[in-house]
């Protein structure tokens, strides 16, 4: 016997005789849902696979303040601390242009990368930023390979580095920044959805409603 919640979320009745052709609709839509969901599914892997290539990685460290000038919080010749994000492709092992953002004492945030290259044939990294008013961050970081490559890039140590006029970088380190999965949870709860789907189709198929 239907339940309540079951004509709620049930197609009506199939008419007949003059009225053969009225609401033949809703058990046509019926149809195309697990194959549409399918296909759409489909379609959106590859940026799905493109999401979980992208990683972001947390920026720390210290930078003493060589302007000759207190720069918001931090004293002029004191050691500050600096912080921020950028991601990387781990697959193609290059550097995403959004993503991007780490700031200093007293400045507008770095959020416009210009540069990212090996040095020579060293373990080592580099890239170049700009901000909002126009001044450059260059640091320079190790990495896992020799000559140096962001593919697979998991963190490394700051080796070096600089915001002319205002600081120069004393010590840092890049790391995994902890981030959700938005790939992983799309695809699950896709995943749910079909299911879910395909019982209430099933449940309705074993217990059609009457006239």
């Amino acid at each position: 016997m239907p339940t309540a919640e079951d004509k709620k979320w049930s197609c009506p009745p199939m008419p007949t005789g003059d009225h053969a052709n009225e609401n033949h609709l809703c058990p046509f839509l019926s149809r195309l849902v697990l194959p549409g969901l399918v296909a759409l599914l489909v379609l959106l892997s590859p940026a799905f696979a493109r999401a979980d290539a992208i990683t972001t990685l947390a920026v720390s460290g210290t930078a003493q303040n060589i302007s000759g000038t207190k720069l918001d919080s931090c004293a002029n010749g004191a050691t500050c601390a600096f912080s921020g994000t950028f991601q990387v492709d781990t697959t193609s092992g290059s550097l995403e242009t959004s993503g991007f953002a780490i700031t200093l004492p007293g400045l507008p945030a770095f959020n416009s990368p210009f540069g990212s290259d090996p040095v020579d044939l060293t373990s080592f990294w580099e890239i170049f930023v700009h901000n909002g008013s126009g001044d450059t961050l260059h640091f320079v970081f190790s990495t896992a390979h020799i000559p140096a490559s962001l593919k697979g890039f998991t963190g490394g140590s700051f080796f070096g580095g600089d915001a002319q006029p205002f600081y120069t970088i004393s010590s840092g380190s890049i790391t995994l920044a902890p981030v959700p999965e938005p790939s992983s949870l799309v695809l699950f709860a896709s995943g749910m959805l079909v299911l879910g789907l395909t019982w209430r189709f099933g449940k309705k198929a074993a217990h059609p409603l009457s006239a």
